[in-house]
């Protein structure tokens, strides 16, 4: 059993199943998060993937709230690594913005992704390492017409993730 463990999100496909990829062939235990299924390949490697959908926020709290820190086996961990991957990509004009697709949306990126970096910081052991990264865009900082959504879902997540930073510094080691 490896003592280096990765929860990876939208691991099903893109950015998130390469870099499950990776971390498999490098030795780490790999739990991915995704709706749709991962490549078979990744999950005969190893990955043990969670059928969650980021944007149900009910179901994404039962998952984690319910035993997974038992099945993760994060105590057992030197390193604890959390890769917020998943993204949705709404699209639309301003003027056209759906209510019920912005609100998936943000919750997906961004309510999602921030809880579960707290979630790591209160579960990951103390005497390890924890990695918590927040995959991004250039759409974080530069606007383009019709990702009104996007942008702004990835310019919030950049701004939790700094300022978890900051409250993580100011926590005794």
């Amino acid at each position: 059993m490896t003592d280096r463990i990765a929860l990876v999100t939208g691991c099903s496909r893109g950015v998130g199943a390469a870099l499950c990829n990776v971390l498999l062939d490098r030795g780490w235990r790999v739990h991915g998060v995704a709706r749709g299924p991962a490549p078979s390949d990744l999950i005969q490697k190893g990955l043990v993937q969670h059928r969650i959908d980021l944007a149900d926020l009910a179901e994404l709290k039962g998952a984690f709230c319910d035993g997974l820190v038992d099945e993760l086996g994060l105590s057992e961990a030197r390193q604890v690594a959390l890769v917020n991957n998943a993204g949705v990509l709404a699209m639309a004009p301003t003027q056209d913005l759906d209510l019920t697709e912005l609100d998936a949306a943000i919750r997906a990126n961004v309510t999602a992704p921030t809880w579960l970096m707290g979630w790591f910081v209160q579960h990951a052991p103390s005497s390890g390492r924890l990695d918590l990264v927040n995959l991004s865009s250039g759409a974080a900082s530069s606007p383009y017409p019709g990702w009104l959504t996007y942008c702004t879902s990835k310019a919030a997540l950049r701004m939790a993730g700094r300022a978890v930073a900051a409250d993580v510094a100011e926590q005794p080691a």
